[in-house]
C-alpha cells in the first residue's frame, strides 16, 4: 500500500481511504478459514498497526469518543495475533536451543515448556 495523498482529495478523505485500505488488508490476511501462516499473521498485524497510525492522524477530525472506541477496538482485534506471534517466536527459540545444546538439554522439561506454549 502506498501511503500517498492525491491532489484531488482532501487530507481527511485521503487518510480515510488509507485507513479503510489497511483494514481491508488486515481482514484479507485473516480471512483464511484454516490456520494462518506466519506471514499472514505478520501482515495482518502490520495492517492493523498502519490503520491505528492512520487513525491517529485522523484524530483531530473525529469526535473523541469515536476515536477512542475505534482505537480500542483495533487494539483488541490485534491482541490475539500478538499472542500467536509471541508463542511462535518462543517455540522457534526453544527449537534453536535444542539444536544448539543437543543432548545437554532435558527433553522432558523442554517438552513441558513446548506444551505450555
Amino acid at each position: 500500500m502506498n501511503f500517498r495523498l492525491y491532489a484531488q482529495e482532501t487530507t481527511a478523505k485521503g487518510l480515510l481511504r488509507i485507513f479503510r485500505s489497511e483494514l481491508s488488508n488486515a481482514c484479507n490476511c485473516a480471512a483464511n478459514d484454516g490456520r494462518l501462516t506466519d506471514k499472514e499473521i505478520h501482515n495482518a498485524r502490520k495492517s492493523v498497526k498502519r490503520a491505528r497510525a492512520t487513525l491517529r492522524l485522523l484524530r483531530p477530525a473525529l469526535p473523541r469518543e469515536a476515536f477512542e472506541q475505534i482505537n480500542i477496538s483495533l487494539r483488541d482485534v490485534a491482541r490475539p495475533l500478538t499472542h500467536v506471534r509471541d508463542a511462535k517466536v518462543l517455540l522457534d527459540a526453544l527449537d534453536d536451543l535444542r539444536e544448539h545444546f543437543g543432548d545437554a538439554i532435558d527433553n522432558a522439561s523442554t517438552e513441558a515448556l513446548e506444551d505450555a506454549l
